[in-house]
């Protein structure tokens, strides 16, 4: 296998649209960073709705350019339905377990994921194994390291030997009662530990390790995200590129006006008032969000057709819309917690 990959010829064209998916998927958050965006404070469901409308609109256009009659396949759909879930998954995420350490364990892990889809499932060949085996062990060392010394002592179940290692914790961090000190375990200092009470500070663990979890699912999510592409494209009736994309918008606008039709009756049941779509000013940078997002996704389709997951695959990573909106706090205000991760108020 190995001398069969290294002989063949790098496909350049698939790297070009490997790159062109690393440019798009890197700049897609930009427009919803924007001051009066920011102060809209947009609701993320109704911000997924923009990128959704966004996707499927484009998937409109090809649907017109393409000759008829267009091919459509459910894997198209099943891609969007684990694209529009992650994306409400993520911000979930980033409300239990912070910004930083949520999306440093999804984009890893995506990388691991689609590694072992392209290798794994779809058999595709790896010139040096073991170097790409040795690359991914440094990597998932590396995020397991960064999740123990963010999160705190108190707050992975891990044993107590190497939770002193990670965050370097020694006698000297106790307070004179035997307690642990606020200022040396990151989870109290942010006021999300529950003080003293041993009753909130194990709610606290508890919300913190299921913002983990979630974390964990849309990393593994993301990286079988073009997973669907690939069985679209296997069998007599492939559907391949912009076919494809058709299928994914369709899914794409049916799954999202199921979520937030539940999201919005969910509100409704509970007496919480119906959130706004700001459609003149947070409307048009959610929707270049979307677009931008959208074409990532194209060239991300192209280059996992020529290239293969194991190396073409540029995950798609969820976007957080505004700090402000997750903590609760207006623009231009600070708070303790939103300074560190991020509060742990709940939208859904």
């Amino acid at each position: 296998m190995g001398a069969a990959a290294a002989a063949a010829p790098l496909p350049w064209e698939g790297v070009a649209w490997g790159l062109g998916a690393v440019v798009l998927f890197g700049s897609f958050g930009v427009p919803i960073k924007a001051p009066a965006v920011a102060a809209a404070r947009l609701d993320p469901v109704l911000f997924q709705g923009y990128k959704s409308f966004a996707c499927a609109l484009c998937s409109g256009l090809a649907y017109l350019a393409l000759p008829h009659p267009v091919r459509f396949t459910g894997f198209g759909v099943l891609g969007a339905a684990v694209w529009v879930v992650n994306g409400v998954a993520a911000i979930m995420a980033v409300q239990q377990a912070g910004l930083g350490l949520s999306q440093m364990l999804w984009s890893g892990l995506s990388i691991f994921v689609s590694f072992l889809w392209g290798v794994l499932v779809f058999r595709e060949p790896v010139a040096r194994l073991p170097l790409a085996a040795l690359g991914l062990c440094t990597m998932l060392a590396g995020m397991l390291a960064m999740t123990a010394a963010v999160a705190g002592a108190d707050a992975l179940p891990v044993p107590g030997w190497l939770r002193a290692r990670a965050v370097g914790r020694r006698k000297k961090d106790m307070d004179p009662e035997g307690g642990p000190d606020p200022e040396a375990t990151p989870l109290l200092a942010e006021g999300r530990g529950g003080g003293g009470d041993p009753k909130k500070q194990a709610g606290a663990r508890a919300r913190f390790r299921a913002g983990l979890g979630l974390a964990l699912y849309v990393g593994v999510a993301n990286g079988s995200f073009m997973a669907p592409l690939k069985y679209a494209n296997n069998g007599p009736d492939a559907v391949k590129g912009t076919e494809y994309l058709v299928s994914f918008g369709l899914g794409a606008a049916l799954v999202t006006a199921a979520v937030v039709g539940a999201y919005v009756l969910g509100l409704r049941l509970r007496g919480r008032p119906r959130p706004q779509w700001h459609a003149r000013t947070a409307g048009p940078a959610a929707l270049a969000t979307g677009l931008l997002w959208t074409g990532g996704n194209v060239c991300s389709i192209f280059a996992v057709e020529q290239l293969g997951l194991a190396v073409g695959c540029a995950p798609p990573l969820p976007v957080v819309p505004s700090r402000s909106r997750l903590t609760g706090t207006r623009p231009g205000t600070r708070s303790r917690s939103a300074d560190s991760r991020s509060s742990s108020a709940s939208w859904w």
